[in-house]
C-alpha cells in the first residue's frame, strides 16, 4: 500500500478564537466497542452485552478512552491531516458526560479557545481548543481540551 499523501491547507493563521466547527460522522458498532474493550479496557460494560447487563452501568458502552480515540480520528480525517501540525502538548479536562452506546453516529464539535504565538519560534503558534463528541440526537457524550502547535503560513 502506498503511503498517504498529505497536502497542507490549514495553518496557525487560519484559526481564530470562538470559532466552532462541526466535523465527521462515525458509526460506532457493538463490535468496535467489544474489540476495543477486550484489547484496552476489559471491564464488564465494555466487553460483552451479557456481562454489561450485570454491571453498574447496565448496558454495553464504549470506554471513555475509546471515545477520545474516535473524536481524534474524526479530527484527524477532517482537519489535522491537512494542517501544518507540529505536535500536540496535551489533553485537559477529559469528561465522559454520558455512556457512549453502540449503533450511534458520532460527530465532533471543535471550538477554538485561544491562539498564542510560540514564545521563541516565530514560525509557529499554539492553538487551544475544546472538542465535544456528540451523538446523532445532539447529546454531548464526551469532551476534552487540547493544545496543539501549528506552523504559521509561510511568507
Amino acid at each position: 500500500m502506498a503511503p498517504e499523501t498529505f497536502v497542507i491547507e490549514v495553518y496557525w493563521d487560519d484559526f481564530s478564537p470562538k470559532t466552532v466547527s462541526i466535523f465527521g460522522s462515525y458509526l460506532l458498532t457493538k463490535e468496535n466497542i467489544i474489540a476495543f474493550g477486550q484489547e484496552y479496557d476489559p471491564l464488564p460494560h465494555h466487553i460483552s452485552e451479557e456481562t454489561a447487563v450485570d454491571s453498574p452501568i447496565g448496558t454495553l458502552c464504549a470506554s471513555g478512552i475509546q471515545g477520545v480515540g474516535i473524536a481524534h480520528k474524526i479530527l484527524c480525517d477532517n482537519l489535522l491531516k491537512k494542517s501544518a501540525l507540529v505536535a500536540g502538548r496535551g489533553f485537559e479536562e477529559m469528561i465522559v458526560h454520558r455512556p457512549i452506546l453502540p449503533n450511534q453516529y458520532l460527530t465532533i464539535s471543535m471550538e477554538v479557545l485561544s491562539c498564542v504565538p510560540h514564545k521563541y519560534k516565530q514560525d509557529r503558534g499554539w492553538v487551544n481548543y475544546k472538542v465535544q463528541l456528540i451523538a446523532a440526537d445532539e447529546r454531548k457524550l464526551l469532551s476534552y481540551k487540547a493544545e496543539v502547535l501549528f506552523l504559521k503560513r509561510p511568507l
